[in-house]
């Protein structure tokens, strides 16, 4: 299985709410894999890239988003955040 670091990591997705079959992926940043999702979280912002202290939380509250007001399934969610070793680690 890919590993994707935290600190490397982009979550895409689709929602429902954007007119599309929910999906969702982990990919490392400035991968190319990632374009063409509408939603993304992660590396892709400075502050993640920035502050290693606030990566968890981040990671959390990004997750919870997806599921909450994106409305996808948690289990695609799971699955998908299963390729990040401090989400097992942590979760």
């Amino acid at each position: 299985m890919l590993e994707v670091p935290l600190a490397k990591a982009v979550i895409v997705a689709n929602s429902p709410i954007c007119g599309k079959e929910p999906a969702v992926a982990v990919f490392p940043y400035r991968d190319k894999r990632g374009v063409g999702y509408d939603i993304d979280y992660g590396a892709s912002e400075l502050h993640w890239r920035e502050n290693p202290d606030f990566r968890l939380l981040y990671l959390h509250q990004a997750l919870w988003f997806l599921a909450h007001h994106y409305k996808i399934p948690t289990d695609l969610i799971h699955q998908a955040a299963l390729v990040i070793p401090e989400y097992w680690e942590h979760w």
